[in-house]
């Protein structure tokens, strides 16, 4: 998560999340009015209130004219599930395109930063592609400057060798 006035930042668990949220929510809904068959079924054919519409008589609901109003509700609520479960299924995937394109931004830019360190901080014996799966732990420990004693004895001894004296 950016930190304020740090930038742009994106929470990628947030949006995963979000869609599982979603996801979770029209599965809810299946499973409310048993329509089976998965969500792109339930979006297509707006199935769910046909139990409401055949119950909506005069003697289940004790008056014509609330029958006849239930009934057209039903039928018109048919279609606005249909809509609504369509357009969660429309956001969740949306939602997991969005977390995709996210991640594939940020590996690019890992696998970029690996690689102009590896050019000024690595071994030039190795592959330029040598980095690209090492994790950053790895990576610190192969461009830490080693300050111990024995390293400045080291290299002492190499500059004598090197330049004499």
């Amino acid at each position: 998560m950016a930190q304020p006035g740090a930038g742009f930042g994106v929470d990628l668990n947030a949006l995963a999340e979000a869609e599982r949220g979603v996801r979770d929510a029209v599965a809810e809904l299946n499973e409310m009015y048993g329509w089976g068959g998965g969500e792109a079924n339930v979006g297509a054919e707006g199935r769910g209130l046909e139990h409401l519409h055949e119950s909506a008589t005069p003697d289940t609901v004790g008056h014509d004219g609330l029958s006849g109003a239930l009934a057209l509700f039903v039928e018109k609520w048919t279609w606005g599930v249909k809509f609504l479960v369509e357009d969660g299924v429309d956001c969740a995937d949306a939602l997991r395109d969005t977390r995709s394109v996210y991640e594939k931004a940020d590996d690019a830019a890992a696998t970029a930063v690996k690689r102009v360190l590896h050019v000024f901080g690595g071994n030039p014996m190795e592959d330029a592609d040598a980095w690209d799966n090492k994790d950053w732990s790895q990576i610190r420990g192969e461009t830490a400057p080693d300050w111990s004693a024995e390293s400045a004895r080291h290299a002492e001894q190499q500059i004598h060798q090197t330049f004499g004296g």
